[in-house]
């Protein structure tokens, strides 16, 4: 018979960390009882934290999603040394058993369709807000480099071909951030254009997924 601590305890945990930019930060926490907790810290589309209660069949539906993912054979970290990115974390109990996976850049395909599903979860309608939102501040300390870009493609995006659409604006690739990281530091010349104004039009464009200026950390007084 399980115990009340046992019944209680964490079953799924997920999380994003922060990064130099306006990055969501938040975590979601379900319970074996099939409760949601879901804490908003920033950027995030709820501040705050919130709660709600699954149904058993959909509790019962995302554990077995999770079991037939047989995650245990897996890596626990991936594209970790990428300093620009937040960490995201990923975590699965079952009976003795943990998981603990973290990436900055994306996970695995098998890990990566439950991730996918604990976003829809978020989505769901019915969450109570449990207290009054804190709201954290960005660091005073990080300074915009209004010349460098941080891009993440659509499938539609074809990196050689989309360079030469921002052509006149001298778009250079710099680097990628990471060995099979979906996301490219590029640079271009702001004399050629306001950095306001084009990473406006770059979020229109419908082959870029996200887009955010580069970012340092100053030193403090």
């Amino acid at each position: 018979m399980e115990t009340d601590v046992a019944l209680t305890s964490p079953k799924i945990v997920y999380s994003k960390g922060a990064c130099y930019g306006e990055c969501p930060v938040y975590n979601l926490t379900i319970y074996n009882t099939g409760l949601m907790k879901y804490n908003g810290i920033r950027y995030s589309s709820m501040i705050g934290k919130y709660e709600k209660q699954l149904t058993d069949v959909e509790y019962i539906n995302l554990v077995k999603l999770f079991k037939d993912a047989n995650i245990w054979k897996l890596d626990e970290n991936y594209d970790m040394n990428i300093a620009d990115l937040p960490t995201t974390t990923l975590s699965f109990s079952d009976k003795d058993k943990q998981k603990t996976m973290k990436t900055k850049s994306s996970f695995p395909p098998a890990v990566d369709v439950l991730e996918k599903q604990l976003l829809e979860m978020i989505k769901l309608d019915g969450w109570k807000q449990t207290d009054i939102p804190i709201v954290e501040t960005v660091p005073k300390n990080e300074i915009l480099i209004k010349n460098e870009l941080i891009i993440k493609g659509t499938d539609q995006l074809i990196l050689v071909r989309w360079l030469r659409e921002y052509a006149e604006y001298e778009m250079k690739i710099v680097r990628r951030l990471g060995p099979d990281s979906p996301l490219w530091l590029v640079t271009f010349n702001q004399e050629k254009i306001d950095p306001d104004e084009l990473i406006k039009k770059i979020k229109e464009d419908p082959s870029i997924a996200t887009v955010e200026f580069n970012k340092k950390i100053s030193n403090r007084d």
